[in-house]
Parts: C-alpha cells; sequence; structure tokens
C-alpha cells in the first residue's frame, strides 16, 4: 500500500531551504520543522523530506519540483 501526503506551508525568506527538515514524533501525530537563517536569496520549489523518528525511510523523496 502506497500513501501520499502533501502539505504546502510558507517559510519566511531568511530561512535556507536547504536546512528546513521536518520530522514526525514518535506516534506519527506532530510535526516538527527545523531550520536555519541564510544570507543567501531564497530558492523556489523545495521539497522537505519527512523523517520519522523509529529511524525508517523519509515519507517523501528528496525532489525539487519544476513550476
Amino acid at each position: 500500500m502506497h500513501r501520499r501526503f502533501e502539505q504546502r506551508l510558507r517559510i519566511p525568506d531568511a530561512v535556507d531551504l536547504g536546512s528546513v527538515k521536518c520530522n514526525y514524533d514518535e506516534h506519527k501525530h506532530a510535526l516538527q520543522f527545523i531550520g536555519q537563517a541564510t544570507v543567501e536569496p531564497p530558492k523556489k520549489n523545495n521539497s522537505i523530506p519527512i523523517n520519522f523518528k523509529n529511524g525508517s525511510t523519509p515519507a517523501v523523496e528528496n525532489k525539487t519540483s519544476k513550476a
């Protein structure tokens, strides 16, 4: 069985998109987003891989989409 999850949210321009990580908690209920400040202009249309705390593979492949 394959499932797809897509969620869009705004990330402030001052955050380096390459540093953004997203993790589920142990119960797969809460998402935690972590990112670092940047001095470069932001890139557009990045995908952020979502990792699970139990060490399983990412839920989303690390791909960039083209608009």
